[in-house]
């Protein structure tokens, strides 16, 4: 009886500390909650394996390529342009990456639990989204090409909505009650204009597509024919007046002449993704090293970053982690996006609570990649939100295998 109360107490302590991380995960000044969030619950699950005597570890269909990842990055630090700095990446990057997929993956298989979780995840988006807006309408002098400015995020604003928008969505449909929908609605409005205020081009492509994708799934023809109308009427309007600065982002780049010149973000993209491709041929199969800040370690008197102090990494996922870890590494990445890929889409052929929110992951998946081939923002605190996310549909996932096994002894 007392080993019962105590699994309890320890699925309790896993969920508050869980919901406390979906909620201080964006912000800044908080790697000491942050890091007690991940490992105290970490900590509750090996106990609750001591107290069941079992192992409380279910296998996935990412296991093979999550394994495969993490060993192939281990084996790119022999060549890593900084040894140490590379191994400290994969230990306490990417380890923690997929170490909280399977924290959440084994512990969170209540329905209403994860419910509540979203609720808190809202909750933070909306600080976030509020606050944003109010700083920016306070400022004075503001003109059209101002852009929110919160000192106290680690994570992009723009790829941080793009990851949790479309999975508050999911409560309004879930909803039954109108006071809840209203909140929930103002919280969809009142983030898509902090979306807006970013002027992340890539965050709306990605966004765009993402409303796109949810209309076609859910057979509304009417709303997707009324979405595409009303994104060309905006093009265009943006296009033949004055809001068109809007689009255009130029920053002073050091040209080859060694002057100063204006030059449109695009064009730096362009002129990286080059020079990273350049860079993988050279360096094809172990890499320069796992972790971002590799490129400016490696390649500290390069041109096109001495030149532009802002291309200091390669700006697109595929790029970068080719550059990092080499082709191969590559192959396991795809690899690993497949098998996700492919667990959820079989997650939307259910029913109930988790077909809706492997719906929303499906829809959240998409628009991360699309915003990662712009920018390399599969790192920090927006990967372990990734990673939670994706954590909470595989619980749902393992929760009816569980389900299915237990109808069949039954049976």
């Amino acid at each position: 009886m007392k080993r019962d109360r105590a699994v309890q107490y320890c699925d309790l302590g896993i969920e508050l500390s869980l919901n406390l991380l979906i909620f201080i995960l964006p912000f800044r000044h908080a790697a000491t909650i942050r890091g007690f969030c991940i490992l105290f619950p970490l900590l509750l699950w090996i106990i609750k394996m001591f107290l069941q005597k079992r192992l409380l570890f279910s296998r996935t269909p990412l296991d093979l390529p999550i394994v495969a990842f993490f060993l192939w990055g281990l084996t790119s630090i022999v060549t890593a342009t900084d040894f140490r700095y590379s191994l400290d990446e994969i230990r306490g990057e990417m380890g923690t990456y997929f170490l909280l997929f399977y924290l959440i993956a084994n512990n969170l298989q209540d329905e209403e639990r994860m419910k509540g979780m979203i609720k808190i995840l809202m909750l933070g988006v909306f600080t976030l989204s509020f606050y944003g807006v109010m700083e920016f309408l306070q400022r004075e002098n503001r003109s059209l090409t101002d852009v929110i400015k919160i000192n106290s995020l680690t994570v992009d604003l723009g790829v941080y909505l793009v990851l949790t928008v479309p999975v508050i969505f999911i409560l309004h449909g879930l909803s039954n009650s109108i006071k809840e929908k209203v909140f929930i609605s103002i919280v969809i409005l009142v983030s898509l204009f902090a979306l807006y205020l970013t002027h992340n081009r890539a965050a709306w492509v990605a966004f765009i597509v993402q409303v796109i994708l949810l209309a076609g799934i859910k057979r509304k023809w009417k709303t997707l024919s009324a979405i595409i109308l009303i994104v060309v009427t905006l093009i265009v309007i943006v296009t033949l007046t004055s809001f068109k600065d809007i689009l255009i982002h130029r920053v002073p780049v050091l040209s080859t002449t060694g002057e100063m010149v204006d030059r449109e973000t695009a064009q730096s993209r362009l002129v990286i993704w080059k020079e990273g491709i350049d860079k993988i041929k050279a360096h094809p199969f172990t890499g320069i090293g796992y972790g971002r800040e590799s490129f400016k370690k490696a390649f500290p008197d390069n041109p096109v970053m001495l030149g532009d102090k802002g291309l200091w990494h390669s700006h697109n996922i595929f790029i970068e982690i080719a550059l990092e870890i080499g082709v191969p590494g590559l192959i396991i990445f795809l690899w690993l996006l497949y098998s996700l890929t492919r667990t959820i889409i079989k997650g939307m052929k259910t029913t109930g609570f988790g077909k809706v929110l492997m719906t929303s992951l499906f829809i959240v998946l998409i628009g991360f990649l699309i915003r990662n081939q712009f920018d390399h923002i599969y790192i920090d605190d927006t990967a372990l939100m990734f990673w939670f996310l994706m954590g909470m549909g595989m619980a749902i996932m393992l929760k009816g295998k569980s389900m299915e096994l237990r109808e069949k002894r039954i049976g």
